[in-house]
């Protein structure tokens, strides 16, 4: 019996079709972090987009849903938080729906950090608007000149709901908002 050369071209082009999206996927991934690491918030979002697109291509929905939370990270550190809670909220119902409870965990995490981080920013804030206003214990020279200083990592203690942060790239403060330089 001859196999039907139609049908075997149609899944060699098939299997081609998966292995290119398989490795667009790696490389997203891993371009998609490094440009989070090194601050680039804005290239890093449209890389969790189209990771997101290209795990919804493979039919990978709890992968794509990963990437729209890494994408309501990026909006976190930007300060975006009321587009960070749509996009977890969202991704949160999205995964009841298909009944995966790993990425309802991932996006539930991912909102009581954003609790935390609007909470610990409100605070850094108002103690920042009182040091210049003379309120404060300790004056911040960054507030007044307006440039301040960025931060790779931030880690919020639970006891505490206080602020640890890493030092890394100057930060552009602007109307009250903080963007990298250079993005």
């Amino acid at each position: 019996m001859v196999p039907d050369i139609r049908w075997c071209l149609q899944l060699i082009s098939q299997a081609k079709a998966f292995a290119t999206l398989l490795n667009a996927n790696a490389k997203l991934s891993t371009l998609g972090g490094g440009y989070f690491l090194t601050r680039q918030v804005g290239q890093a979002i449209r890389l969790a987009l189209a990771q997101s697109e290209v795990a919804t291509a493979l039919g990978d929905l709890q992968l794509a849903g990963k990437c729209r939370v890494n994408v309501a990270y990026n909006c976190i550190w930007l300060g975006q938080y009321d587009e960070a809670q749509r996009i977890i909220h969202a991704q949160v119902a999205a995964s009841r729906v298909i009944q995966d409870e790993e990425l309802e965990n991932i996006a539930s995490i991912a909102g009581r950090f954003l609790k935390r981080s609007r909470r610990a920013n409100h605070r850094l804030l108002q103690s920042q608007l009182d040091a210049a206003s003379g309120g404060g214990s300790r004056g911040d020279e960054g507030a007044k000149s307006g440039v301040g200083q960025g931060w790779v990592r931030q880690r919020i203690d639970v006891r505490t709901d206080e602020w640890h942060r890493v030092r890394a790239l100057p930060l552009y403060c602007s109307s009250g908002r903080a963007t990298p330089v250079g993005l």
